[in-house]
């Protein structure tokens, strides 16, 4: 559970003290265990296990067999268990904004390397970054890319973070450090579905894609992208008034847009080797309205706003400009935070109102959101379709000549009878 206050963020990170490698330090030991006591059985000629007699199992090859992977398992459950004993890969990360610090502590194997501390300043870090790396063992892991260092890691490869909750921590954490999030995909398109662009539009909305089932190479055919909302819904503008919603990246008027043709070039194998006749996926991905998160990591006002700090709202200050400086006062301490709102979200709270950490300050006025859609499309080779066109010619040809044989023979029948 991470620690927030207004300067100060302490994120403990979780080791190898895991339920799941309990389990499997247990079942290995177990497991590995009767493998080595139904090998040694069955050399000893005696019964260690009662469920094996030895006389069923002869020592060569298969006693040796279960014996080795007996000591083998023995030796891999005791690597998990000493692990889990010193708790490798344990430790916290924090970011201190008051004084300009991140420390980044690591408990490891025992040695000169037990202890791992690194520390950094907050000035020197270029980016949040986060890796995705898709397949049957998917992998989300937040960087933080510092300067004459290069990366380091702030998650465990084998955490099992959703896009959604590795994509929320980095933007946190990149609004808390002031500095520009990044998002590095070997493939753009995520196992979900998900693209970048979900990275700043955070809800959900419908897109649709309609194209041919079959294209030649090196011609030009027609995407149709509609992206369905209502018409009559109204988005809260930069400047806090209200508007009609855009779509698409340019962005454009949606109400004159919200179906698009995109024109595209087949690709020729001819030309491209890489490329041959097959089936291919073709992804959309569509938005309407403006986004939650800006590619820096910092707010939008078309987003809900939420207390950084527990107490009771002690002074509400209207700007100029629109929008709202919100003061929550500690009720223990007597400490001061300032939350700022932009003008658009619709206050929630009140002057004396108690407040618990993380609640809502303001309404969500978004009403607008991302979606993918995907289509199959296949490249189509000449020479198969006349190939298929001449197939089909004979066939129709031969149906017509052995209809005319037919007839022809029924002929030479009747008149053989007929004489």
């Amino acid at each position: 559970m991470s620690w927030r206050s207004e300067h100060i963020w302490i994120e403990p990170i979780m080791g190898s003290r895991k339920a799941s490698n309990f389990w499997w330090a247990i079942i290995l030991f177990l497991g590995s265990l009767g493998f080595l006591l139904v090998g040694t059985s069955s050399y000893l000629g005696r019964n260690l296990i009662s469920l094996f007699p030895s006389q069923q199992i002869l020592f060569f090859p298969q006693g040796i067999v279960m014996s080795f992977y007996g000591i083998a398992g023995l030796f891999i459950s005791s690597y998990l268990w000493c692990t889990i004993s010193w708790n490798v890969g344990s430790g916290y990360d924090r970011f201190d904004r008051k004084e300009g610090i991140v420390c980044i502590f690591r408990w490891g194997f025992p040695g000169k390397n037990r202890r791992i501390f690194l520390r950094f300043l907050i000035k020197d870090i270029q980016s949040v970054r986060i890796e995705v790396k898709e397949g049957i063992y998917a992998r989300r892991v937040l960087y933080m890319d510092i300067r004459g260092q290069g990366a380091i890691p702030l998650t465990r490869t084998d955490e099992n973070f959703t896009p959604r909750e590795i994509e929320q921590k980095a933007a946190e954490l990149a609004y808390f450090l002031r500095v520009p999030i990044e998002q590095g995909y070997e493939n753009p398109r995520e196992a979900t579905g998900r693209i970048v662009c979900a990275n700043c539009h955070l809800a959900n909305k419908p897109v649709d894609i309609e194209v041919p089932q079959a294209v030649l190479p090196d011609t030009v055919f027609e995407a149709v992208v509609r992206i369905p909302y209502d018409m009559q819904l109204k988005q809260t503008l930069a400047n806090g008034k209200k508007g009609a919603l855009n779509v698409g990246a340019g962005p454009v008027p949606g109400q004159k847009y919200s179906e698009i043709i995109f024109p595209i070039l087949s690709p020729d194998p001819a030309t491209k080797k890489d490329v041959h006749f097959l089936k291919y996926p073709i992804y959309v991905g569509g938005n309407r309205g403006r986004g939650q998160i800006y590619p820096d990591g910092s707010k939008s006002n078309n987003t809900v706003y939420n207390a950084t700090a527990a107490g009771i709202v002690s002074r509400i200050i209207r700007k100029e400009k629109g929008g709202y400086e919100i003061t929550i006062t500690d009720a223990s301490d007597g400490r001061q935070v300032v939350d700022i709102i932009p003008p658009g979200p619709e206050l929630l709270v009140s002057e004396g109102e108690s407040i618990k950490f993380d609640q809502p300050l303001t309404s969500n006025p978004n009403v607008g959101g991302f979606g993918q859609g995907d289509a199959e499309i296949v490249l189509q080779d000449p020479l198969r379709v006349q190939g298929l066109l001449f197939f089909l010619a004979s066939v129709i040809l031969a149906q017509i000549f052995l209809v005319l044989k037919k007839k022809q023979f029924e002929k030479v029948q009747l008149s053989e009878m007929n004489f």
